[in-house]
């Protein structure tokens, strides 16, 4: 899958728009990444470091990238192929001491010759093992989901369509959320698609793409 994060998935295109919260109000974007290289180009040659597997099917900046209407990211540059097995790539950015509440969206698209896995996660700034605010696809490519162990339901889609994924960490209570929007929302809905409760409470600092199937 191609994925743009603002991310990308086994077929999933990828482009990652990472956004902190705090207490009183929005703050400023952590991270952006529109893929905007060339095709072909590998993600550890952009800022992106290998934390898994390195050099093993490295995972490479694809073309086209994806489009959602009005989303701030559509149409900019190309998307990240999450669609074999071998590297996983990680990117960090200055973690936060104060803020509690954190958003990361990015465009995706599945096939329908899919394989089950989780392609998308957050991280610490040394990410080593610890993975939280995992995000999941299902063996058709037609549901995603969330959680640290395979979904026991999941949020349906449409493989070949591009769809916007919102996930949301809020560290105090350890509370990860995932949101699927097949149209731009006007507000964050009241409920999301799908919660999780994290083991831990976890400083949020790397942003993660994986490869788990060929």
């Amino acid at each position: 899958m191609p994925m743009k994060t603002k991310n990308l998935l086994t077929t999933m295109a990828l482009t990652l728009t990472l956004l902190i919260a705090g207490k009183v109000g929005w703050g400023q974007p952590l991270l952006i990444e529109n893929f905007d290289y060339t095709a072909g180009t590998n993600l550890t040659a952009i800022g992106w470091t290998a934390h898994s597997a390195a050099g093993t099917n490295p995972i490479k900046v694809t073309s086209p990238g994806l489009s959602f209407s009005g989303y701030i990211g559509s149409g900019i540059g190309n998307a990240a192929g999450v669609n074999n097995t071998g590297e996983d790539d990680s990117k960090t950015f200055t973690a936060q001491t104060t803020d509690t509440v954190f958003y990361a969206a990015f465009m995706v698209q599945t096939q329908a010759t899919n394989s089950r896995g989780y392609f998308f996660h957050l991280g610490q700034s040394t990410i080593g093992t610890t993975f939280f605010t995992r995000v999941w696809v299902n063996a058709k490519g037609e549901g995603l989901g969330l959680g640290s162990s395979t979904p026991s339901t999941w949020v349906p889609i449409t493989p070949g369509q591009t769809y916007l994924v919102v996930v949301k960490y809020e560290k105090d209570n350890k509370k990860s959320s995932l949101y699927v929007f097949s149209t731009f929302p006007s507000s964050e809905p009241d409920t999301a698609h799908q919660s999780y409760t994290e083991s831990s409470s976890f400083q949020v600092g790397s942003v993660a793409l994986r490869q788990y199937n060929a």
